[in-house]
């Protein structure tokens, strides 16, 4: 759930997006330059590739007489899905060789899983290793830049962006058999961070009005965690989580003036 603080910050993505001027001036020392920024919009695909879904942490017993400890060992591999992205903004050249695009951007990211080998037990005698894993699904809301390099058809350039990121962590689940010990299990969690993104890419024009791109993006996207722990029904401290959950993306995206 959005909260009013959240929903002023990205109307305020979107505002910073129509005030801006609508001439610039040449960086040469010459007289100053109009340029008429042009509305944008375009919308892409991504493959996304990572091996950074989870992180291993570790809970001591607290209580020698009824704890256990939990230790989480995660699965480094690399896993990979989907992405899919929308933008729109205006776009502006700054001089004859450069220009800039400045556009509100929604990423859609494919579902992940989190996933690893839980050791549970009172001492290392006693311990018994599981399988355990959990979903993660992300959405992503930036104010995002992009650099331009002009000189022929081929644009290259380098982006930055700023925002937030919605991270569910979901379903839960560990493979100990039925009735043969109680572990801790976690509720789903939807969870609000700050995020950011940088990248570079090259697009091409193959119109006057329409550019393909091909680029790439590392993202932060913040924080993911479980819900709330518990034991046999009885609420218990900690929960599994990851402070900086990190993507990668291989981009294809296309761009529509309005001249």
């Amino acid at each position: 759930m959005f909260s009013w603080k959240n929903k002023k910050f990205f109307l305020s993505l979107v505002l910073l997006l129509f005030p801006l001027s609508s001439f610039s001036y040449d960086f040469k020392g010459e007289a100053p330059m109009i340029y008429v920024p042009h509305l944008v919009f375009g919308m892409g695909g991504a493959y996304l590739f990572t091996n950074d879904a989870g992180e291993s942490q570790t809970f001591p017993i607290t209580n020698i007489a009824t704890d256990e400890k939990y230790s989480y060992k995660i699965d480094e591999s690399y896993q990979s899905g989907w992405a899919l992205n929308g933008f729109i903004g205006r776009e502006w050249h700054l001089d004859q060789d450069f220009y800039l695009q400045l556009a509100v951007s929604y990423y859609h990211f494919g579902e992940l899983q989190a996933k690893g080998v839980l050791t549970q037990g009172a001492d290392p005698g006693s311990s018994s290793n599981y399988d355990y894993s959990y979903n993660i699904r992300n959405y992503q809301i930036l104010l995002e830049s992009k650099w331009f390099y002009e000189r022929s058809i081929f644009k290259p350039y380098f982006s930055f962006g700023l925002g937030a990121s919605i991270n569910k962590a979901s379903g839960y689940e560990v493979d100990i058999p039925n009735f043969v010990t109680f572990s801790r299990v976690y509720e789903d969690k939807t969870y609000t961070s700050f995020s950011y993104s940088v990248g570079t890419g090259l697009d091409f024009n193959v119109g006057e009005s329409i550019r393909l791109g091909v680029g790439y993006r590392f993202s932060d996207l913040g924080k993911v965690t479980l819900g709330n722990a518990t034991i046999d029904g009885a609420p218990v401290k900690d929960s599994l989580y990851e402070s900086h959950f990190c993507i990668n993306l291989i981009l294809a995206q296309v761009t529509f003036l309005l001249l």
